[in-house]
């Protein structure tokens, strides 16, 4: 039995999906952290908000090379309705760099109780992210 599974993953490969990977384990799976973990929440929430995964349309072997060199995608124009305290939260959850992400699973946990709490992404009123899908401001 464990001859079948030591054939599944082989030194020199990594296990995962691209589009949901940090940077750090695509140079090197032994460099997975919590804060990957953070990038791969931040790529789900991408994918929940946008309708489609970071990278969409992009072939494994381009992904990786993009996360290599820190190349991180933003959300698209089509998700101007989500608030900017959450595509705020999302950036900061896919940063290229794990040390600009949170120092830890609570910090996360505190930092995606603020985005969420904020009515509209905490904007002022008035503005864009403050407003209704109809183009209404959003009652007091």
């Amino acid at each position: 039995m464990e001859r079948q599974f030591s054939a599944l993953t082989q030194s020199g490969s990594f296990l995962g999906t691209p589009a949901y990977m940090a940077p750090e384990p695509a140079l090197d799976p032994r460099k997975a952290t919590a804060t990957s973990d953070q990038y791969s929440l931040g790529a789900t929430l991408f994918h929940a908000l946008c309708g489609a995964p970071p990278f969409r349309s992009l072939p494994m072997s381009a992904i990786l090379v993009e996360l290599q060199h820190g190349h991180i995608p933003r959300m698209p124009d089509e998700a101007r309705r989500v608030p900017s305290a959450v595509r705020a939260l999302v950036e900061k959850l896919m940063a290229a760099d794990a040390a600009d992400r949170y120092p830890g699973l609570e910090a996360a946990a505190a930092g995606i109780a603020d985005a969420l709490k904020r009515p509209y992404g905490g904007a002022r009123e008035g503005s864009p992210d403050t407003q209704e899908p109809g183009g209404g401001p959003q009652p007091g």
